[in-house]
């Protein structure tokens, strides 16, 4: 069964490239993808998806003010936090927030496949990179 999946990142080029990884991992269906935060919100509340890839920045909004009300409108769907910050307060206060996963934008494919699974499953995800912030 595909997992749904939304897309938010400010860079409509990296949000297109993040389409085609995340589609490229075989079972995952993005329902939607944008860069606006009103938008988005919008998305996550029509489509009820299994999982939102959220940036952190997002223009004159943050991943932390979507976080809570992802949250609210779809209580079931489970948060990715996906940024090039690889300082341990962001991880600290998205997965405070909410956020089932944090990964970076330097992860490599293979590991935001697991971050994917392990997140849907219900499972806690940190990258890597950043593993060592989680205690």
């Amino acid at each position: 069964m595909k997992k749904t999946m939304v897309v938010v990142e400010d860079h409509a080029l990296i949000r297109d490239l993040w389409v085609k990884i995340y589609e490229g991992k075989g079972d995952v269906e993005v329902a939607g993808a944008t860069g606006d935060f009103e938008e988005a919100m919008e998305l996550v509340k029509q489509h009820q998806p299994d999982l939102v890839s959220l940036d952190i920045n997002l223009g004159e909004y943050s991943g932390a003010d979507a976080v809570p009300l992802i949250r609210q409108q779809s209580p079931n769907t489970r948060i990715m936090a996906v940024s090039m910050h690889a300082q341990p307060n962001y991880l600290k206060q998205m997965l405070a927030l909410g956020a089932m996963g944090y990964v970076t934008k330097s992860s490599p494919h293979a590991e935001l496949y697991k971050a994917i699974d392990e997140i849907c499953a219900g499972r806690l995800y940190v990258c890597e990179e950043m593993r060592q912030y989680v205690g």
